[in-house]
């Protein structure tokens, strides 16, 4: 870690790395060698299924057994980001005095403390809602079940810059 990065990491209230949830670590890979099997299995060809997988029993096999392996493909690389994400955790969230920045693929941006004009917590997400540069409508969507620290410690760096905020949320 250089100076400067320690320099800029204490100037911030809070810091969210990433963190991977434990059931995909441990369901993917599995649902990826079940696949796999039933992969091979189907490029034989006394392969038959009963219900409403029936429709597969007109495929070819080559077909069939693409299909399962392309699942299984997904599943195996979606498996491969979460180890990524366990093995070398990257900043996700962060607050400064200066505002909110979000680093998640499905929000990212920074909002300004008085940018920002409400809150909306939905299960496990919690919405930051402002305007950006040219009072352009701009939405920080923060996943609190995938970051290594407390949404409660996001909220405390909340009320000591906007108060008002959470009296809305």
């Amino acid at each position: 870690m250089t100076s400067e990065t320690h320099t800029s990491e204490t100037n911030l209230e809070f810091i969210a790395r990433s963190r991977p949830r434990m059931w995909v670590m441990i369901v993917l890979p599995l649902a990826a060698a079940l696949l796999i099997y039933v992969g091979w299995e189907s490029l034989g060809t006394d392969f038959s299924v009963r219900g409403k997988g029936a429709f597969l029993n007109d495929a070819p096999p080559w077909l069939r057994g693409a299909f399962f392996f392309g699942v299984a493909a997904v599943c195996l690389g979606g498996w491969l980001q979460q180890l990524r994400r366990k093995l070398s955790p990257q900043v996700e969230v962060e607050a400064d005095p200066q505002g909110i920045t979000s680093h998640l693929f499905w929000g990212k941006g920074q909002l300004r403390w008085p940018d920002i004009v409400a809150l909306e917590r939905k299960g496990n997400w919690l919405f930051v809602r402002g305007t950006g540069p040219n009072a352009k409508a701009r939405k920080l969507v923060i996943d609190t079940m995938s970051i290594d620290t407390p949404i409660d410690n996001l909220y405390a760096i909340i009320a000591q810059h906007r108060p008002d905020l959470l009296a809305s949320a």
